[in-house]
């Protein structure tokens, strides 16, 4: 019966956000379709697939944990989640305005957004070059507590900063160009799309960069194992390509995933084997290459194969991780406002307060953020060991059911006011509302649903930073003659 129970509110749940997409749709809405339509896909696939498993395998997975995971207790987690959409579904269709940006297309924005652009995907270049002709890291590398080098180091902070504004923005400003978003003028919707101008070689040299970029990421996904980088360029190459109405790039998207997916099983198992056999030598562009032979190997391929929706049941643990985070509430271990709290005085420098909280965590550790604990309580995982958890259950081992009630229509509102602003700030708008559906990527797909201390913390820490380069670029391009001829936007407009 429980069972049953489970597979209705998974369904319910899964229809209140189908309806959402389907009305998205039919209002013109892009940017909401957009969103979301990952934030269906995140439930489907995350939530929704894992708890059905263990509903028709016997909860074997939930049953193995250290903390046995019962039936009851992932119909308890299932009602939050359900409770939880619910209130965000509510606060994302209230009736709200907020004071618009001017629609106005000069040739002033015109040069921003591309001057803008541009940026974005030279920093990512940056970091993810850096990345691939690094070495690979230690265990002991891993494990150590990397905030008490920023209190002493102030290279570190700005290296940190740098690749904490760029590191998904960037790749969403790629996969803009990529698609062609900001090439393409939408005369029946309200948003402001840029183009690249008139000139040709501009168009081609931004487009060049913006693939390299993408290449980049997905060839660092394959060197560390991360398996999530390399759905990040998918699933935003797929995204723009249903902001902007591009057929093709749906298609290719989804295409390149079902070629992929039964590989997953060997990026996440063996080929951490191959990655920490190195101990910090070489550099992990190399690994490309052992990881591709290992691959090509017809038994791994089966493998694979044979073992994936198991493979992916197991690995989609957000349901029956949250079980921590509720026992950890009921048994009086609660967050409370911690969690929050090393959100609020994220912008305070560590080199200023050296004891500053983690955003996220209940002590003044990284380890004590949930991504920690559901893995290290929940099956006696090493440390650094990290897993994902649904936004309902940290509301809950904030605040228990009230605060699951309240932290989900703040969400639904907050999600309300970013969409609309989204859609008058042009491309500014497009990426920031974007990127904040990654502001908790630790189970690899973007959601709208993540915790409201990520969504603060993410608001510190990259989307005001990234505001402030886009107004910097806009005051150059007023002002200094240098940024003047570049770009000439067609039609005058």
């Amino acid at each position: 019966m429980i069972g049953f129970y489970l597979i209705i509110i998974s369904l319910g749940i899964v229809m209140i956000l189908g309806g959402m997409t389907k009305y998205a749709y039919r209002s013109g809405d892009r940017l909401r379709l957009s969103i979301l339509s990952v934030t269906s896909i995140h439930m489907v696939l995350l939530v929704v697939f894992p708890v059905w498993h263990a509903v028709f395998f016997g909860f074997i997975y939930e049953e193995a944990m250290l903390w046995s995971v019962t039936s009851q207790d992932l119909l308890i987690v299932m009602i939050g989640e359900g409770i939880f959409v619910s209130m965000f579904a509510l606060g994302l269709n209230m009736k709200i305005r907020i004071p618009f940006e001017t629609k106005e297309r000069t040739n002033q924005r015109g040069k921003t957004d591309h001057f803008f652009l541009v940026f974005l995907i030279v920093m990512g270049i940056a970091i993810y070059m850096s990345q691939l002709i690094g070495a690979p890291k230690t265990i002991g590398e891993i494990v150590v507590d990397s905030t008490s080098e920023y209190a002493n180091s102030l290279i570190k902070t700005l290296i940190a900063w740098d690749r904490g504004v760029f590191w998904l923005s960037s790749i969403v400003a790629a996969s803009m160009v990529i698609v062609g978003v900001n090439r393409r003028r939408q005369q029946k919707m309200e948003e402001s799309y840029v183009n690249l101008g008139s000139r040709a070689k501009w168009r081609k040299v931004t487009w060049v960069v913006a693939l390299i970029l993408l290449l980049l990421v997905f060839l660092c996904g394959m060197a560390t194992g991360t398996r999530g980088r390399i759905v990040w360029v998918l699933i935003f190459v797929m995204l723009m390509g249903i902001m902007n109405n591009r057929r093709k790039a749906i298609y290719a998207s989804l295409v390149i995933v079902f070629l992929v997916a039964p590989l997953s099983t060997f990026l996440s198992g063996d080929f951490r084997s191959i990655y920490f056999d190195r101990q910090g030598r070489g550099r992990n562009l190399d690994l490309v290459a052992e990881t591709m032979t290992y691959m090509r190997s017809k038994d791994t391929y089966e493998s694979s194969q044979k073992s994936f929706w198991g493979n992916f049941a197991k690995r989609a643990q957000g349901p029956r991780n949250s079980v921590v985070l509720y026992r950890l509430f009921d048994s009086g271990q609660s967050a409370g406002i911690k969690a929050i709290e090393g959100a609020v005085v994220l912008p305070i420098p560590r080199m200023i307060w050296p004891e500053k909280r983690p955003a996220g965590s209940f002590n003044l550790s990284k380890y004590g953020c949930a991504m920690y604990l559901v893995r290290g309580i929940g099956y006696g995982a090493p440390i650094y060991n990290m897993g994902p958890y649904l936004a309902s259950a940290h509301a809950y081992w904030e605040g228990g059911w009230l605060w699951v009630v309240v932290a989900g229509f703040l969400t639904g509102i907050f999600w309300n006011y970013l969409i609309k602003w989204g859609n008058s700030a042009g491309v500014l708008g497009i990426i920031v509302t974007f990127t904040f559906s990654g502001a908790l990527l630790i189970d690899g797909l973007p959601t709208m649903l993540t915790p409201l201390y990520a969504i603060l913390s993410f608001f510190w820490s990259a989307i005001l930073p990234m505001t402030l380069v886009y107004n910097l670029f806009s005051v150059l391009v007023r002002y200094s003659p240098i940024f003047r001829p570049v770009v000439k936007m067609e039609n005058g407009v």
